[in-house]
């Protein structure tokens, strides 16, 4: 009930990832296909949309670890 899936545009990409449940998904793990910082730029969950503001991360660092295919990956804090 997690689909993900990365969007590239020259030399920016962007990682979208959507839990379709109602349940917290901590420290969910995703592989990416770039080191670095990963900025949250859309949070559904937020509460100025409503929603529960369950996990306010604003930021992740990817590490060197291989999932999905790629060099690297994020534990994400997936909100309902």
């Amino acid at each position: 009930s997690v689909v993900g899936y990365v969007r590239s545009g020259g030399s920016q990409q962007i990682a979208v990832v959507l839990n379709l449940t109602h349940v917290p998904r901590p420290g969910y793990r995703v592989g990416v296909p770039a080191a670095g910082r990963w900025t949250v730029r859309l949070d559904s969950d937020d509460t100025r949309f409503g929603g529960s503001g369950w996990s306010a991360r604003r930021e992740y660092t990817a590490e060197p670890v291989p999932y999905h295919g790629f060099a690297d990956s994020i534990a994400l804090d997936l909100p309902p």
